[in-house]
């Protein structure tokens, strides 16, 4: 990549990358919901990123229900693909099978990849290079809790109350900028969408602390 911007950096003719600002937001991320009109309350990891791959241009006519629908599925193993259904509460899908399915919908190119084991400093630095990031949490930042479940017959405790969240932003002084899909478009259907964050106000997008990926 030569004589470009990418996010907060700079490329020369050479391709050596200049930083020329210290934070950086992807301002083009559709929203996304996972539940209004779909009802996908465990889809968060592939709701979360189909809006990042439609902010790179990707899966442009690609509806949610269909990217839904079309997941690679497994009996037991969400490393294999998704774990029952995105409609029905407590399954998954790992990042490295997510991530092999979103780069079906994305041409010649290959640009998902499993981020696990990354430190804070790659995810600020993907980020400030104008990229964006699929991140497993727990919903609504609580504690996690866990739960024994069968994986392809071995018994493995794993967290219960996972989320995911699309990544889209860092600022030294803010935070990281989150797109959660678990909420509400609007309010007018007469329900109050629960907050980004547990004291700010209900929001679909917002920042969150600079500790908040922190170990």
């Amino acid at each position: 990549v030569t004589n470009t911007t990418l996010g907060a950096y700079k490329a020369d003719a050479a391709g050596a990358l200049t930083q020329t600002a210290k934070s950086y937001q992807m301002t083009n991320v559709p929203y996304i919901s996972q539940i209004d009109n779909i009802y996908a309350w465990v889809g968060c990891e592939a709701v979360a990123d189909l809006m990042g791959l439609k902010a790179k241009g990707y899966a442009q006519d690609v509806t949610i229900k269909y990217f839904l629908d079309n997941l690679p599925r497994s009996k037991s193993d969400p490393e294999k693909g998704f774990v029952g259904s995105p409609y029905v509460p407590d399954t998954t899908i790992y990042p490295a099978k997510l991530a092999e399915y979103s780069n079906t919908y994305c041409g010649s190119d290959d640009p998902c990849a499993d981020f696990r084991g990354a430190s804070v400093t790659d995810l600020q630095r993907e980020l400030l290079a104008g990229n964006c990031v699929v991140g497993y949490m727990t919903l609504w930042w609580a504690s996690p809790y866990y739960r024994t479940y069968n994986i392809e017959g071995t018994q493995q405790r794993l967290v219960s109350n996972n989320h995911a969240v699309l990544v889209c932003g860092y600022d030294p002084n803010k935070g990281y900028y989150i797109s959660d899909p678990y909420n509400y478009r609007s309010t007018s259907i007469g329900r109050t969408p629960r907050p980004l964050k547990p004291s700010g106000t209900p929001e679909r997008s917002a920042w969150s602390s600079a500790d908040f990926f922190s170990p």
